[in-house]
């Protein structure tokens, strides 16, 4: 099987199984890292992805996985959440984080430097902008090597 189609495989069968846990499929990969291949799931949603969720997508997938048995190469599954600091990848990403503190890393220096944080103020066309503490700053989103959301964690009650 092409990898696209593995892909959309995993997405379509994983998704519903998601949604009932109020959770979305935010991306698939299958990779090569080192002498391993990797399929990785990564879910997202507006509560917090939970060891459960993890535990019961992962057995459902594993059984539909096996069944069909879509992979000709020995793989590793990896179902996670994207994380407290989600990389911006896609428009609904950038569209949800507006306002939120983000870190941008260039693939070019611009006046000497790579890396930026500050909250998100657009994107459009194509290019971002930032508010830093020394004002805004416009990207062209294919200079941007890296975009994340930095993520806070408060461990008050």
């Amino acid at each position: 099987m092409k990898t696209s189609d593995l892909l959309d495989a995993v997405r379509e069968f994983a998704s519903p199984i998601a949604k009932e846990r109020e959770l979305e499929i935010w991306d698939v990969e299958f990779k090569k890292e080192g002498p391993y291949y990797y399929l990785r799931v990564f879910l997202d949603g507006e509560k917090s992805v939970t060891i459960e969720d993890l535990e019961i997508i992962t057995r459902k997938l594993n059984k539909f996985l096996d069944e069909k048995d879509p992979v000709e190469k020995a793989y590793i599954l990896d179902v996670s959440s994207v994380g407290i600091d989600k990389p911006l990848k896609f428009d609904k990403d950038f569209e949800k984080a507006i306002g939120q503190k983000v870190y941008v890393k260039l693939f070019s220096a611009i006046d000497k430097e790579k890396e930026f944080i500050g909250a998100l103020k657009s994107h459009e066309d194509g290019k971002i902008i930032i508010t830093t503490e020394n004002g805004e700053k416009e990207f062209v989103k294919s200079d941007i090597s890296t975009i994340h959301i930095i993520g806070e964690i408060s461990f008050n009650e």
